[in-house]
This record gives C-alpha cells, structure tokens and sequence, in this order.
C-alpha cells in the first residue's frame, strides 16, 4: 500500500493527481507488454520445432533433461580409471552378443563419440545375482502379481508360471457363475481383440487396464466354468439335461429318491437340489469342502517349489 500526501493548494493538488495517473498507465503499460511477451514466448515453446519433428521445445527440453540426468546417474556409479570410466552390470548370457553389436553399431553410426569395451569379468563372492525373467505381455501381469508378495531369488522356481493357471482359477472358484463369467470373458476378449484401437484413443478410460487384459480374460473363463460346475447362472440353476430327481409326488419335506441309481446329471450340480430343504447344507458342505482341499494343495505346491 502506498501513501500520497495531498497538497493543500489547489494547483498543488491538480498537479499530483496528473502524476499519479501518469505513473498508474506507465505501470498498466508494463503490465501489458510483459503479459505479451510472455505469451509470446509460451506460443514459441508450444509449437513444433519443423513440419518433421511433431514435438514441441517444451517437450524437447523435457526430453533433453531427462537424458542428461540419465547420462550423469550413469556415470555416477562409473569408476575414473585414468581417462577411462570402469563399471560393472549384470547381463544375461544369451544377450551378450546383443550388446556387442550394439556398440559395435554405435561406434559406426557415432564415430565422434568415444568408444567402449565389453568384457567378461570373474563372477564377484558373495554377491547374489539378480533375478532376470523374460516376460511378455501374457506373462507379465501374472509376475507382477507374485512381484507383490516377493521376487524370487536368483535360480529360484519362479511362481508366475503356475500362478497363470492358479491365480484365474481360484477366483473363478469363488466367483463361480456362468452369466457373471461370460460377462467378464467377453469384456477380456474384447480387450485382447481391441488393444491397438483402445491404444490410439487417448480418451478412452480402459487404457489403464490393457496390461490385465489377459488376466481378465482367465478370470471370465474360469469363472465360467465353476459357474457351470455349480450349475449357477444368474442364481439360478440350469436344467439341461433332464434332473435325476422328481419330487413332484413326494410330500414336502420328505427325501426324494433319484429315477435311477445310474442316472448322473453329465455337467455340474444336479439341478434338483436347488429348492429343498437342505439345499444349503448340501452345496455349502461341497463347496466348502473343495475350498478347503484347493487351498490345502495350493500351499504344499508352494511349500514344495520353496524347497527344490
């Protein structure tokens, strides 16, 4: 806040008040030409560079710095060797011929740039080697669901291979239903079909869910199928084949014998146990019961895979 102070006569007073309007559009006319400059100069950063290059110099420098900070967190763990800079890596086998041509590339492509070496070194004592997986995009999702509970060690079985068929299925054990399961099958397939048109749409809210497109899709499939061991659709049995039982003579509450000792429903639950009396007690009895058998399996597969 600024202070005036008014003079008493009025030519005095006339005489200020023309000063203070002249600093008052000197200072709006300021405003207005940095305004302009800045605005100038943002328009310059956000335009392409060339009808060739469809990136802006914001984004150009962005780039730039990142490959700096990349470029000195490199040569930070380098040792200075005289005029040489020694480091160590860890690299699969298989890949070390890989890495040989790329340099040999570099140094054909890049002759300014000075070259480099690479070289075999005796493997260091008591150093653990990193774990090194080849994933896909099958595979990934599943290792990084094992990733979450721990990495395995190096030479160590790597779970995500059987978690492929474990992890799926164990959800559709709980999630046991046919008309929930194709629901959820079909919205996977319809991710694995669709990836490319889903990628290009930078709108679209399913972008973030095409790494568990796969994953997805396993879950639907064996969803439906539980859905059909439990012979549940929608929470309601299906009765395709013809039922072993016929209760419509037996009073209520009285046991039904099947039409035959050898008839045997051909998918799933039987359908004429849904709706008697003890309905719950049979199906929660089987389902608990596989749970249980599932689940025990499940963890002496892990405790067998933790000792080999």
């Amino acid at each position: 806040m600024l202070r005036y102070g008014i003079p008493e006569e009025p030519q005095a007073f006339s005489k200020k008040l023309q000063e203070i309007e002249s600093q008052l559009r000197e200072s709006q006319n300021v405003l207005h030409i940095t305004q302009g400059t800045i605005k100038n100069m943002l328009t310059y950063f956000s335009q392409t560079r060339t009808q060739t290059i469809s990136y802006s110099l914001i984004e150009e420098t962005r780039l730039f710095v990142l490959k700096e900070k990349a470029l000195y967190h490199n040569l930070n763990t380098l040792k200075n060797k005289t005029n040489l800079y020694q480091g160590s890596c860890w690299c699969p086998q298989d890949a070390s011929d890989k890495v040989r041509m790329t340099i040999s590339e570099l140094k054909r492509r890049k002759p300014e740039i000075g070259g480099c070496d690479f070289k075999e070194a005796l493997f260091p004592v008591n150093v653990q080697p990193p774990s090194n997986f080849r994933l896909n995009d099958f595979t990934w999702v599943f290792q990084q669901i094992v990733n979450t509970y721990g990495i395995p060690r190096y030479r160590e079985i790597n779970p995500g291979l059987f978690t492929i068929a474990t992890f799926p299925f164990l959800l559709g054990v709980m999630f046991g239903d046919i008309g929930h399961g194709a629901l959820l099958c079909a919205f996977g397939a319809y991710l694995c079909l669709f990836k490319d048109t889903i990628e290009k749409d930078r709108k679209s809210m399913l972008a973030a869910i095409l790494p568990a497109r796969y994953l997805i899709l396993l879950q639907g499939f064996f969803a439906f199928y539980c859905g059909l061991i439990y012979n549940d659709f929608m929470a309601m049995p299906w009765n395709l084949f013809g039922s072993c039982y016929d209760g419509h003579n037996i009073p209520a509450g009285q046991y039904i014998p099947k039409i035959s000792n050898d008839c045997t429903y051909p998918v799933g639950i039987d359908p004429g146990w849904y709706g008697v009396t003890n309905e719950l007690t049979f199906l929660n009895s089987f389902k608990m019961k596989m749970s249980i058998v599932l689940g025990v399996t499940q963890m002496l597969f892990g405790k067998f895979l933790h000792k080999i």
